[in-house]
């Protein structure tokens, strides 16, 4: 999707529906006015965003019906998603888990067993996270989404990472204006109109 500078108002000005499921979790679709779709859940007990996905029907090359993870686990969205997603659980290929904490962005690249002097953690010209690896065994280039929707430039001191569990984690430190916005975001879901029981979003993102 476009990367909006103004993220806030892109927000709200889109359609919205909201559902509030077992008085814990808090699912909001968006549709935009160019067609592209976006779901969201939120932990209400925490107020984080544990999951967000994206989908665009008007994509020819891509099947219509498939959403793209940007955050948290992958959406299956039908019974060879499904089974795909547990072959790749069980094979020993990295792949990336995304999250977010109250004062960190995270990553968990997992199946990584190279110890943590062999990691190059750095920024490129289009201000993303590139992971690489002396070795050159591994390389990656994580997107800073979260910065480029507020065209923050990324900073080196708010970055740490370490290894464990066979796991490279990577943290981002949130800037002020990073909380501010998932503040005001989250004000702005906490006053929509929910329907409070367990039927999915029109988008069925679990």
């Amino acid at each position: 999707m476009t990367l909006s500078t103004d993220w806030l108002s892109l927000l709200e000005k889109a359609e919205k529906t909201a559902i509030l499921e077992d008085d814990v979790t808090v699912k909001v679709h968006y549709r935009f006015e160019d067609g592209k779709e976006m779901a969201e859940e939120y932990d209400v007990r925490t107020k984080q965003l544990t999951r967000r996905a994206w989908r665009n029907r008007s994509n020819i090359h891509k099947d219509p019906n498939h959403w793209e993870t940007e955050l948290g686990e992958e959406i299956p969205t039908s019974t060879a998603n499904v089974f795909s997603s547990m072959m790749r659980e069980s094979s020993n290929s990295p792949y990336i888990i995304k999250k977010m904490e109250k004062e960190f962005i995270e990553w968990r690249i997992r199946n990584l067993s190279y110890p943590l002097d062999n990691y190059i953690l750095d920024f490129n010209e289009e201000d993303n996270l590139k992971v690489s690896t002396k070795n050159k065994k591994y390389y990656k280039v994580l997107p800073l989404l979260e910065l480029h929707r507020l065209n923050l430039k990324p900073d080196r001191k708010l970055l740490s990472y370490k290894h464990e569990f066979n796991s490279l984690i990577i943290r981002y430190r949130k800037p002020t204006e990073l909380i501010r916005m998932e503040s005001k975001v989250y004000e702005m879901v906490r006053g929509l109109k929910m329907v409070n029981n367990k039927q999915d979003l029109p988008c069925k993102p679990s």
